[in-house]
């Protein structure tokens, strides 16, 4: 059986907890050691700009709930105090290339998620879900700007305005599918929600002039929305 650990990342009450008990197999093919590093570099680094405290983080070695083309994924639930992050053990892109170039920029995402759930929270409209996911996005490019966040970039312009004239009219709606706008479960492009909510809040930010999605991480979703115009 795999080595189990649980680890304080931070300064602050960060812990990473890596779960081998289901996938213990897969697990063994991970380096705990590089793991390890690229955690709590990550989280720091995350955490020198939230200042997020009280948050666990659990890794799965689960290949069923990762982003085939990033060999890693990442979940929050709406939760303030644990994030999820996935990881394919077997990924064609290599898995420790995908644990020192992937995984930061997903622990930068739902950290973020977690710290918007002390105070906003996630959201239970379209409206809060496409702004909540938009900064998330805009904070990993923000941390790791060499490093394509695909899901932010998926729409063209014009596949953007046909995304928003839909979107437009059910921002207020908390009867949304969520697998439809964010994971193509539907008749939209995969993605589509990632890709609009990050243009949203992009041109936020280009309006006020502030490039750290970090400060605006306790901003209502209403104040993103009510100029945009795909």
């Amino acid at each position: 059986m795999a080595i189990q650990f649980s680890y304080k990342l931070t300064d602050t009450n960060i812990y990473a907890h890596l779960l081998y008990r289901i996938h213990d197999k897969d697990a063994a093919k991970i380096d705990g050691a590089d793991l390890l590093d690229a955690l709590t570099k990550a989280a720091q680094l995350a955490n020198n700009h939230l200042q997020h405290t009280d948050c666990n983080i659990v890794v799965y070695a689960d290949p069923e709930n990762v982003i085939p083309e990033e060999g890693v994924g990442g979940l929050s639930l709406g939760s303030d105090d644990w994030i999820r992050i996935d990881i394919d053990p077997d990924t064609e892109l290599g898995l420790k290339k995908v644990i020192q170039k992937q995984l930061p920029g997903m622990v930068a995402h739902e950290l973020h998620h977690a710290r918007r759930a002390k105070t906003v929270g996630y959201g239970d409209t379209l409206g809060e879900a496409l702004v909540t996911e938009g900064l998330a996005q805009a904070y990993q490019e923000f941390l790791y700007p060499k490093v394509d966040v695909l899901y932010a970039h998926h729409l063209t312009r014009n596949e953007m305005k046909q995304a928003w004239k839909l979107a437009e009219k059910k921002l207020d709606s908390d009867g949304y599918n969520h697998a439809e706008w964010f994971f193509g479960a539907g008749t939209l492009k995969r993605w589509a929600g990632y890709s609009l909510g990050y243009d949203i809040v992009l041109r936020y930010m280009q309006e006020i002039g502030e490039n750290n999605p970090a400060k605006l991480v306790d901003v209502p979703a209403k104040k993103f929305l009510v100029k945009y115009d795909a």
